[in-house]
């Protein structure tokens, strides 16, 4: 199965977004605050944190979408990404409509129909969507983030 579509569809915003470190954080803020950026930008701020490696969810579903992506494995922020794609986004891989209706919140079809919690259910055909010279994850030519 070809999860790759539905799955760059779920993570490509995640993707778009900068990690900034407490270090630069202030000043980010200033510029993105002070600055007209012509278009929209999603940042988090990122703390190194032993904590998050107690935190973690030691019962990942096999077929989690979390069990079907490789981060990079020398990233600095390894530990973050691991973290916030297991809470995040912990949805259900489902190899049919049946299993997808089964999964009471976070599921996602190879088709590209997900479901979110509480009943968001979203599909997005767009064919600029659906181009993968639009991918940002890590294709299957080329890296281009650390995901």
């Amino acid at each position: 199965m070809n999860w790759e579509p539905s799955i760059e569809k779920v993570l490509h915003n995640f993707a778009l977004r900068l990690i900034v470190p407490s270090k630069h954080y202030s000043k980010v803020n200033q510029y993105v605050n002070n600055n007209n950026l012509r278009g929209r930008i999603r940042y988090d701020k990122y703390e190194e944190q032993d904590y998050l490696k107690n935190l973690r969810h030691k019962d990942i579903n096999e077929k989690s979408l979390v069990n079907k992506i490789d981060i990079k494995p020398k990233t600095q922020y390894y530990d973050w990404i691991e973290d916030y794609l297991q809470s995040q986004f912990d949805f259900v891989c489902a190899d049919n409509l049946a299993e997808f209706e089964r999964h009471s919140e976070m599921a996602i079809t190879q088709n590209g129909l997900i479901k979110f919690k509480k009943g968001k259910h979203e599909k997005d055909d767009r064919p600029h969507i659906s181009r993968k010279e639009n991918y940002v994850l890590v294709g299957t030519t080329k890296r281009k983030l650390p995901l």
